[in-house]
């Protein structure tokens, strides 16, 4: 329940967000640097300690990150952006302390929510397809999805 934050407005839930570490299961491990990487990684630490971003792993080491999962932020609020900001901003700081420098959020690009993470941080997108298949006898379901954007849950992909 400590990786939980619960956003409340006058005793409403309006937004919830989880961090889920997954390094037990699944690691992105740096094989090594080559070329002009090798060279500018020192200087990207050095960067990333005078700005405060995460410098990138010794070769043999794994990415410390972790998946910002369990999202759900009430869309009637007129400041949805904002909650969805402040969660994910509190989950990340909250994780620095703990020696995470990375996160991972999945949001499609058709989400409003998407646009948070394109503001509000350093990333990169991940381009992906994302397919509707079904069964025979799930046809009916699969028609009746609308243009709505898809709800992406990364950390279970």
């Amino acid at each position: 329940m400590s990786d939980f934050l619960l956003a409340t407005r006058a005793g409403r839930l309006v937004g919830c967000l989880g961090r889920w570490d997954q390094s037990g299961i699944k690691q992105t491990v740096v094989v090594g640097y080559h070329g002009k990487m090798r060279l500018v990684r020192p200087l990207y630490a050095a960067a990333g300690r005078l700005f405060g971003f995460a410098p990138l792993p010794e070769a043999g080491r794994p990415f410390r990150y972790f998946y910002a999962a369990l999202s759900a932020v009430d869309e009637r609020e007129s400041d949805a952006a904002a909650v969805y900001r402040l969660l994910l901003s509190e989950t990340f700081d909250r994780a620095l302390g703990q020696g995470y420098g990375f996160f991972m959020a999945g949001r499609h690009e058709r989400d409003p929510l998407y646009r948070v993470v394109e503001d509000s941080f350093r990333f990169t997108p991940y381009d992906a397809r994302l397919y509707a298949v079904h069964w025979e006898d799930g046809a009916t379901t699969a028609d009746a999805l609308d243009a709505r954007p898809p709800f992406l849950e990364i950390a279970v992909l």
